[in-house]
């Protein structure tokens, strides 16, 4: 047979409930916007005004210059050109190729049941014309 875990009940501390004005007091303290935790652990109610009214005067002037800024970005259209180019020929080192692959060539092919073959130039180019342009060793790739 199984055993059922008994559950916990939710352990809810009563002074915090039993008025408004403890329980916004004890959520406050642990807030994470500045200055917030600061106004609610105050003592003294001159003290906690002037926080509050500092906060709130600091408050009015950001949303004063967010407003004046995206007034200002509102009342000029962007007009953005995309030209796109694709050229014939590119002049090398102009492409850069990265290889994420941790797993090197010669370990994947030291593995057993594997037919792999490390192909020199020239062999490579006879089996694989496509990746030997002009049929040069030099310019093959390998991979």
């Amino acid at each position: 047979m199984l055993r059922k875990k008994k559950r916990t009940p939710l352990k809810i501390n009563p002074f915090k409930y039993q008025s408004f004005g403890r329980f916004l007091k004890s959520t406050l303290k642990t807030s994470l916007i500045t200055s917030i935790p600061e106004i609610a652990a105050n003592k003294s109610w001159t003290k906690g005004i002037i926080k509050i009214t500092v906060f709130i005067m600091c408050l009015i002037g950001f949303l004063y210059q967010m407003m004046n800024f995206l007034k200002m970005y509102w009342a000029y259209p962007t007009v953005v050109n995309v030209f796109v180019t694709n050229p014939y020929e590119i002049v090398q080192p102009a492409v850069t190729l990265c290889n994420h692959n941790r797993k090197r060539r010669s370990f994947i092919c030291s593995l057993p049941y594997n037919e792999c073959d490390f192909l020199k130039g020239e062999e490579f180019c006879r089996n694989y014309p496509k990746f030997c342009p002009g049929m040069n060793p030099k310019h093959a790739f390998t991979g």
